[in-house]
């Protein structure tokens, strides 16, 4: 399901309501804050997309809380790289989709050592940092689109 128009609280209900979705693309005005707890429900949902989006680090924590998602795509996100550990230690994430706003000059703490994500895409951002960032965890891939 792809709402691109902007998402509302109430309307994430309503989506939740909805437990056989597995794919989620989501867009909402600055200043909202989405009940990241309705994911909950969504007991299928393996792919979120919050790209273009106001999600943030404190939207990142609550959507590990409340899902299973398999892969997470968070480009043009308000994401910071003090967001790493929280992505890197995600048990069910496998794949996750990133930008520029993701690297910085500084590793972040509290990395893990080892990692379930197999992937990294960076989207129109060069790779350098996230391959320094990634080079403990020799089985995540590095791709650049």
């Amino acid at each position: 399901m792809c709402l691109n128009s902007p998402v509302t609280p109430k309307i994430l209900e309503w989506v939740a309501g909805n437990s056989n979705l597995r794919i989620l693309d989501l867009a909402w005005c600055p200043g909202v804050r989405l009940p990241w707890r309705e994911l909950k429900r969504l007991r299928r949902l393996s792919d979120l997309d919050v790209s273009d989006s106001p999600f943030d680090d404190a939207d990142l924590k609550a959507a590990v809380q409340f899902s299973k998602l398999r892969t997470l795509t968070a480009y043009y996100s308000d994401l910071t790289p003090a967001s790493w550990p929280v992505v890197l230690r995600w048990p069910s994430l496998r794949s996750f989709w990133g930008s520029t706003e993701m690297s910085g000059h500084e590793e972040p703490e509290g990395l893990p050592e080892t990692t379930q994500l197999k992937k990294f895409v960076a989207l129109n951002a060069r790779t350098e940092w996230f391959e320094r960032l990634l080079s403990r965890y020799p089985h995540v891939k590095i791709f650049q689109m």
